[in-house]
C-alpha cells in the first residue's frame, strides 16, 4: 500500500474567500464551517451573496460534485462529499475544498479518511490559534494518506457507509424512545399531579 502526500493526489486544494462578503436577502448561497454537521452539508441555515460577488469569488474554482469540504477553522476536519449539485454556492475561508483525481482516489474513500481518527490526530498537531483554532493549508496538503487499489477504497467506503447508515438510524431511534419516554413521563405522572 503506497503512501501519498494529499496535494499528490489532488487536483486542488484551496479555501474561500478570507474578505467577509457584503450579504443580501436573496441571491448565491454562501456556507461556512458551520454548514458541516456530522459529515454532511447542511444548508438549512446560509446567507446570501450577489451573483456578480459569487462569479468573482468562484473564478478559479467552484465547487462541484465529487469535491470535499473540510472545516479549517473554528471546528476543525469535519468533512463532507459533495454528492449532488441541486444550485451553485460560494464557501467562506473556513471551509477548504478538496478536488480528488479520481484516477487515483476514490471521493468517498478520501472523506472517510479525512473524517478518520489518524486524519483527526494529525489536524489536532498542527492547528495554531488559542481562541479559534485554524488549520493551514501548507500543513493540511502534507497530510499523509495510505491508499489501496481502487477498488479497495470503494469495498472499505461501502462497509463504513453501511455503518454509518445503521448509526445514523440507531440515533434516530434513540431520539424517538426519548421524545416517547417524556410523553408517557407527563401523561402518566406529571399530568395526574397537576389535575390534584
Amino acid at each position: 500500500m503506497m503512501i501519498h502526500n494529499l496535494k499528490d493526489i489532488c487536483i486542488v486544494i484551496t479555501d474561500g474567500t478570507h474578505q467577509t462578503p457584503q450579504y443580501h436577502s436573496t441571491g448565491v448561497v454562501f456556507i461556512s464551517a458551520a454548514n458541516i454537521k456530522n459529515g454532511e452539508l447542511d444548508f438549512s441555515d446560509h446567507k446570501y451573496i450577489s451573483q456578480e460577488e459569487h462569479e468573482f469569488l468562484t473564478k478559479s474554482y467552484k465547487p462541484s460534485v465529487d469535491d470535499i469540504l473540510l472545516t479549517k477553522s473554528g471546528s476543525l476536519g469535519d468533512a463532507a462529499l459533495v454528492t449532488k449539485f441541486e444550485f451553485e454556492f460560494s464557501i467562506f475561508e473556513s471551509l477548504a475544498l478538496i478536488r480528488p483525481k479520481k484516477e487515483v482516489v476514490c471521493p468517498a474513500f478520501l472523506k472517510q479518511y479525512l473524517c478518520s481518527q489518524f486524519a483527526q490526530k494529525y489536524f489536532s498537531s498542527i492547528t495554531s490559534g488559542v481562541a479559534v483554532k485554524h488549520l493551514h493549508l501548507g500543513d493540511l496538503r502534507k497530510l499523509q494518506i495510505p491508499l489501496p487499489p481502487l477498488p479497495e477504497q470503494q469495498a472499505i467506503v461501502d462497509v463504513l457507509e453501511s455503518w454509518d447508515k445503521a448509526i445514523s438510524l440507531t440515533e434516530k431511534l434513540v431520539k424517538a424512545k426519548e421524545r416517547q419516554y417524556k410523553w408517557l413521563l407527563n401523561k402518566l405522572i406529571l399530568d395526574p399531579i397537576k389535575t390534584r
